[in-house]
């Protein structure tokens, strides 16, 4: 599981605690932006995470452009692996282009925890 933000000291409190509760229940790792999510990706043994939580406006590289350079790599659970978008631009067209780019699912900033939580659940 990856979980990124634009500015980790600029999360807000809702987010953070939504993000807390989850990771109770999952060892997660973290990348400062979308270049080095696909490094650590990259470099990590398959199936090493369960599912990637990508922030769209990652500095460096954006979230749409990190989960097509994912599902490009030439290893197994490239294809697979469930990635949820997290961002504050919550429009259907914001939706559209995250499911496009081969993420599995939009979830829109500040996080509900419960709509975490189901979203997980239907991708797990």
């Amino acid at each position: 599981m990856v979980i990124r933000a634009e500015n980790p000291t600029k999360i807000p409190v809702q987010n953070c605690d939504s993000v807390c509760k989850l990771r109770r229940l999952f060892w997660c790792g973290k990348a400062a932006n979308g270049e080095e999510a696909v490094a650590k990706f990259g470099m990590s043994a398959p199936d090493t995470f369960d599912m990637i939580f990508m922030d769209v406006q990652m500095p460096v590289m954006n979230g749409h452009d990190t989960a097509r350079a994912i599902r490009a790599m030439d290893r197994p659970d490239a294809g697979t692996i469930p990635i949820i978008a997290m961002t504050a631009n919550a429009f259907a067209e914001d939706e559209r282009q995250a499911l496009a780019c081969g993420m599995n699912a939009h979830v829109a900033k500040p996080i509900d925890v419960h709509t975490l939580e189901r979203v997980v659940a239907e991708l797990s």
